[in-house]
């Protein structure tokens, strides 16, 4: 199933539900302000999305709440600065960072463990933003999925004078992790998701030819070994879900 907002701004607190199978459109939830980012659980159970407050407060306030498929309320995080969102391979937990350290969550809420980034990645502290995503594999808890930020080519340095960001595989179970780059150093990559089964991942990218585009992005798909990169379709932030109430 598809996760999706209403296309009129006005509407931005609604998030609907496209039933794969038998294209039934539905409400999912309807806040009573701004949703921001959906997030599936991998068995399909859970979903969780950012919820901007009622009343207006710092934008980094927004509370992670989790719903079943139905649109019932299951639990919440408490806004505090959280980036990168995913659930883990069980959907029992969530998985953020706020740029310093990464949490792993209770479905209340409850701070079940917490890194900091440069000892869960090696990389020093002024290497990560708000767009990292630290993602574990819903097959595998010890691999993840993760972007870096990466030197790029000559010709994307001149029109963006910024690193590149690159998408990598670690693997926890390495002592110590081992780090394996899936994309090419032409590619731009970030916002990634794992297929279902783990084999695959996803993500919005774009080589360096379309760098000065007005709108960039695709969606690519690349296996968890590095082989099989390809463009799929224009667009970004690609969702992977299962929907397993009624539609």
């Amino acid at each position: 199933s598809l996760a999706f907002h209403d296309a009129n701004p006005k509407n931005a607190n609604k998030v609907m539900l496209l039933h794969a199978a038998s294209g039934a459109v539905r409400d999912f939830i309807q806040a009573k302000s701004r949703v921001f980012d959906v997030i599936w659980a991998p068995d399909g159970s859970k979903i969780a999305c950012e919820i901007n407050p009622p009343v207006p407060s710092p934008v980094l306030a927004k509370p992670i709440s989790i719903f079943s498929p139905d649109g019932n309320a299951i639990g919440q995080i408490p806004g505090q600065g959280l980036w990168g969102v995913s659930f883990t391979g069980d959907g029992r937990a969530l998985v953020a960072h706020n740029i310093r350290e990464l949490f792993f969550f209770s479905l209340d809420g409850t701070v079940l463990s917490k890194t900091p980034l440069t000892a869960f990645t090696g990389q020093p502290e002024n290497k990560f933003d708000s767009n990292d995503v630290f993602a574990p594999s819903p097959t595998a808890p010890d691999i993840f999925v993760c972007t870096k930020k990466v030197p790029g080519t000559k010709a994307f340095f001149k029109v963006t004078e910024e690193d590149n960001s690159a998408l990598y595989l670690h693997d926890k179970r390495q002592n110590p992790a081992k780090d394996v780059r899936l994309t090419p150093e032409n590619i731009t990559a970030f916002d990634p998701v794992w297929s279902l089964d783990g084999k695959r991942i996803y993500f919005t990218g774009y080589p360096d030819s379309r760098v000065k585009a007005a709108f960039p992005f695709g969606i690519y798909r690349v296996n968890a070994d590095g082989s099989g990169l390809s463009e799929i379709a224009s667009g970004a932030l690609p969702k992977v879900g299962r929907e397993t109430s009624r539609p």
